[in-house]
């Protein structure tokens, strides 16, 4: 009878440490960086510890199993729930190659609130919307913008650059390093001087930071006749809009890929 309850134990105590095996190997690895891999992983990871402290070690390991997945480079699929399979085919859609390469974080984002939606029911409902209008958005951009000409709008009163100008900026960003010789115009619609001055500047320190040269981005202002227009979106063309266009010229970089 003791050596019954002895390997009964010993198995229990084992599956144990197999079930969290998948977090602790998660830890370890402190997945860091901007690829879509380690974002996803990091997400996976950061959800994975929350539904432990919330006393659900099962699941807890089961979605640093995904984290791990990623990490491997794996396909790692979202969890299926009838009920929000539209949801979960909007999010398909929108997980292009062009977006999980432009925007790694944001999409990671979006496929956690997902998984963390069909998980816990109401849960992370208004998170994975959130998540998913930032995609979509960008993907609109992309479209918009397959000419390098973007439209950049501002809320009233306000020079400071919101998510979606931010991903705008990193749209710009990447498609530069790709060029060899290249500017970037500005075209601020808004007569205000003193608010346009802002928006500009704010612009202009967004895409330096992004590694765009400060010396090849310049701004002008709109003419007299509003005959010139930089935008392929013709709803952004207010007074709160400022227009980019890149202009490209020379050949682009050779690439240093074996």
């Amino acid at each position: 009878m003791r050596v019954k309850t002895a390997l009964f134990m010993l198995v229990l105590l084992s599956g144990c440490v197999l079930r969290g095996d998948h977090l602790v190997e998660l830890r370890a690895k402190t997945p860091s960086g901007d690829s879509f891999p380690q974002a996803l992983a990091s997400e996976y990871l950061a959800y994975a510890e929350a539904r432990l402290e919330e006393g659900h070690p099962l699941r807890a390991d089961y979605f640093a199993g995904k984290g791990l997945s990623a990490l491997a480079g794996e396909s790692v699929p979202l969890e299926k729930k009838s009920s929000l399979d539209e949801s979960r085919e909007a999010l398909l859609a929108v997980l292009t190659p062009d977006i999980i390469d432009i925007a790694p974080a944001r999409a990671a984002r979006a496929q956690l609130m997902f998984d963390c939606w069909a998980e816990k029911e109401g849960v992370c409902k208004e998170g994975f919307a959130e998540a998913l209008t930032d995609l979509q958005f960008i993907a609109d951009a992309l479209v918009h913008g397959e000419d390098n000409r973007f439209a950049m709008t501002f809320a009233p009163g306000v020079a400071a650059i919101d998510v979606h100008g931010d991903a705008i900026l990193d749209i710009i960003g990447r498609r530069v390093a790709a060029l060899g010789e290249y500017q970037v115009e500005i075209l601020p619609v808004d007569k205000t001087k003193k608010r346009t001055n802002a928006r500009v500047l704010a612009i202009e320190k967004g895409l330096i930071a992004r590694g765009v040269n400060a010396g090849r981005i310049h701004s002008h202002h709109r003419s007299k006749t509003g005959a010139v227009s930089l935008s392929t979106d013709d709803r952004a063309q207010g007074p709160n809009s400022i227009l980019l266009s890149i202009q490209t010229y020379g050949q682009p970089k050779e690439s240093t890929t074996p």
